[in-house]
């Protein structure tokens, strides 16, 4: 009996390999048949005049060539939604299945000879795999995955011909995939116009079929397609400036532009997509919009009016404009130059500190004014130094800048030096010699300072720790700063988020403020009779900016939520109404 169970036990462990080996055949063999698609057309085609001549290469024109350019690029095919218009026709998404051995058949057309139908459907796999194409068709067509050109069959298979199969493997990342075959019917040719797809898959992953464009979020819709920046508003409130950019993949190619259009209708009054645009501000009067540009071969900064689509040049230098700003005023506008030391001649360099390492540590910029009445430009600063830009006063006549330099005697290791420089006289009031420095900006009476940084950055006023314990540095609070009797006011030692942006209007005279808690960054308003905080309830998880008119009482904001990308809304601060001006990607992300 032993001896039984025994060789029972061994025959058993003997056929495991056996029986493994058959599993694993069977999930690397999956195959599956396309049974239902989303179908355009057909498209009635006619030849190229002057068909029957040859090109520069000795080539005639062959029916096959109508494939080499699609009609129009599927992105994202919808079950009745419009694809293209045809002699006065419009050409809709329809579904159809195929017959029972998965050909799909499709109609002929019936004024021309030839023929171009789209067919559509989506493919979904949960981990990366290796997915095999098979198509089999007498007529031409031409494979496409996710936009990509995968697979080609340019030649007719006559009635006497076996039918010639096209295959092709593809490793394919997570995701829902865009599948789309584009086939080529030719009445010459006298065979009827079927196609059939085959698909094989390798490995454990589960693919899925359907002509549902509704997918799950993944890394292309994270990493690639069109994006808003940020947004502004002209000085009346009418029009609103919003940036872009686009990523393409698989290189992670860009572009950049700006837009400008109407606050009411939706208008677009210009687009510089396709010009070299940078550096974009509105002008503080009337619809004027000035950025740095290159002209003869020279760094420009020009002003474009967008009702009338006419440009005016302020500028021309050699030198790399950084930036630039506007005098509330509009009588001058303030840019900064970088200036790099020159080149030592013998490769010898005396290193200056443990900074000095660093590739950019020697360069400076500098500041320079633009008068715009005649266009003359003067020299603002000069030195050892780099001079940065906070702040120009509401009058025009001072502006707020400061030094930052390495101090290694404490933390955090630097020091800044705030000075108020007074433009008519060119006199200078050091407002602050500080270890922890800080953005400011004025009040719009000019006479106060709003301030952030660093909880110490005014020693214990902005502390809210018990003691004995040492503040975190990143949670930036705002200050209010007399210029005159140099008191502080930390209007945010209470308020738990931190700052991460501020502005204090000169539209309604109260500051606004981005704070963040967490992964969430809301905006609110200080109101300074309560001395406390009011969230606005703008309409996504995080808010990136924001922007002001200089009369009007309305914002703009941009911002995204956790699964929603960055869009952009209208807030009128007198009733609280929000309205939203642009969201680029909502054909893409409703679907998701």
């Amino acid at each position: 009996m032993y001896g039984k169970t025994f060789a029972f036990l061994l025959l058993f462990l003997w056929t495991i390999p056996l029986i493994a080996q058959e599993s694993a055949r069977d999930t690397t063999d999956k195959g599956l048949t396309v049974e239902q698609w989303l179908t355009a057309g057909p498209l009635e085609i006619e030849l190229p005049a002057f068909h029957q001549e040859k090109n520069l290469d000795g080539k005639k024109f062959k029916a096959s060539d109508l494939l080499v350019y699609e009609p129009k690029t599927v992105r994202q095919p919808v079950e009745g939604e419009d694809f293209l218009r045809q002699n006065g026709k419009q050409i809709r998404w329809k579904p159809k299945k195929t017959a029972k051995n998965g050909m799909l058949s499709i109609p002929k057309p019936k004024k021309t000879n030839y023929g171009i139908n789209v067919q559509a459907s989506y493919l979904e796999n949960d981990s990366y795999t290796e997915i095999g194409f098979e198509i089999e068709s007498r007529q031409c067509f031409v494979l496409y995955v996710d936009g990509k050109k995968k697979l080609s069959k340019l030649k007719f298979d006559n009635k006497d011909k076996k039918v010639e199969k096209k295959t092709k493997k593809l490793n394919l990342e997570p995701g829902k995939h865009l599948v789309v075959i584009t086939s080529l019917y030719s009445k010459e040719e006298g065979v009827n116009w079927k196609t059939l797809t085959r698909l094989s898959t390798g490995g454990d992953g589960d693919v899925r079929l359907s002509l549902d464009p509704v997918r799950k979020m993944d890394m292309k819709l994270l990493l690639e397609g069109l994006r808003l920046r940020d947004a502004s508003l002209s000085p009346d409130g009418e029009l609103v400036l919003l940036r872009y950019s686009e990523t393409f993949g698989p290189a992670g190619v860009g572009d950049s532009w700006f837009e400008v259009k109407d606050v009411e209708n939706g208008r677009m009054l210009f687009s510089s997509r396709g010009k070299e645009m940078n550096q974009v501000n509105w002008a503080p009067l009337g619809h004027r919009i000035s950025y740095t540009s290159k002209l003869a071969g020279k760094n420009t900064i020009e002003l474009l009016n967008p009702d009338s689509l006419t440009n005016k040049v302020l500028l021309q230098t050699s030198d790399k404009i950084n930036s630039h700003r506007w005098a509330k005023t509009g009588a001058y506008l303030i840019y900064t130059i970088t200036e790099e030391p020159k080149e030592s001649k013998n490769d010898v360099y005396k290193v200056e500190g443990m900074p000095d390492r660093w590739p950019w540590w020697r360069k400076r910029t500098q500041l320079y004014k633009l008068n715009i009445d005649d266009l003359t430009r003067e020299r603002l600063t000069w030195g050892y130094l780099g001079n940065n830009l906070h702040d120009i006063s509401p009058d025009g006549k001072r502006i707020m800048v400061s030094h930052e330099f390495p101090d290694f005697s404490q933390r955090p290791y630097s020091r800044q030096v705030l000075m108020e420089i007074n433009l008519e006289g060119m006199s200078i009031d050091t407002i602050w010699d500080k270890h922890y420095g800080g953005s400011v900006s004025y009040s719009p009476d000019g006479k106060k300072l709003l301030v952030t940084g660093s909880p110490v950055l005014f020693g214990d006023v902005g502390k809210n720790v018990s003691a004995g314990k040492t503040p975190n540095d990143y949670d930036t609070q705002a200050y209010i700063y007399d210029l005159q009797s140099a008191a502080v006011q930390p209007i945010t030692k209470d308020f738990d988020p931190a700052v991460s942006r501020a502005w204090w209007n000169s539209g309604d005279g109260r500051i606004y403020v981005i704070g963040q808690s967490r992964t969430y960054k809301k905006l609110y308003v200080f109101e300074e009779s309560s001395h406390s905080f009011t969230d606005l309830g703008a309409q996504v998880d995080v808010v990136k900016s924001a922007g002001f008119t200089g009369n009007a009482k309305q914002m703009v904001y941009t911002g995204n939520s956790i699964s929603y990308p960055q869009v952009c809304y209208k807030y009128d601060l007198a009733t609280g109404n929000q309205s939203l001006i642009a969201d680029p990607e909502a054909d893409v992300f409703n679907k998701v």
